[in-house]
C-alpha cells in the first residue's frame, strides 16, 4: 500500500480534504501566475490555499487539545493562530508593500 493510500486512514477525512484543497489551490495559483491570468484569479486561488491551511492548523490544534487538554490547545492557538498573517506580512514586505503591514499591525 502506498503512502497516498494510507493518508486518509492516518489523517482522517477532514484533514485529507483540507490538504488536497490547499495543494490544488497552491498549484492553481502558480499556474495562474505563470500564464498571466491577472491578479484577481491568483489572489483568489492563494486565499483559498491559505484558508485551507489555516483550517488544517485549527483542526490539528483541536485534535491535540482532545488528547492533551485545554491548556495545550490555548498555547497552540496563541502560537499558531497568527501564522497566516505573519506569512502574508513577510510576502508583503518582500514586495515593498510596507503600508499593508503597517495597517495590519
Amino acid at each position: 500500500m502506498t503512502a497516498l493510500q494510507q493518508l486518509p486512514r492516518t489523517l482522517g477525512r477532514t484533514a485529507s480534504i483540507l490538504i488536497a484543497v490547499s495543494l490544488a489551490a497552491t498549484v492553481g495559483s502558480f499556474v495562474l501566475e505563470a500564464t498571466g491570468a491577472g491578479n484577481t484569479p491568483v489572489f483568489v486561488a492563494t486565499v483559498v490555499a491559505l484558508a485551507a491551511l489555516a483550517s488544517l492548523i485549527g483542526h490539528a490544534t483541536d485534535q491535540l487539545g482532545r488528547k492533551f487538554g485545554p491548556q495545550t490547545t490555548g498555547i497552540l492557538q496563541s502560537a499558531l493562530g497568527n501564522l497566516p498573517e505573519l506569512f502574508i506580512s513577510i510576502f508583503a514586505l518582500q514586495a515593498g508593500l510596507v503600508g499593508v503591514v503597517q495597517s495590519a499591525l
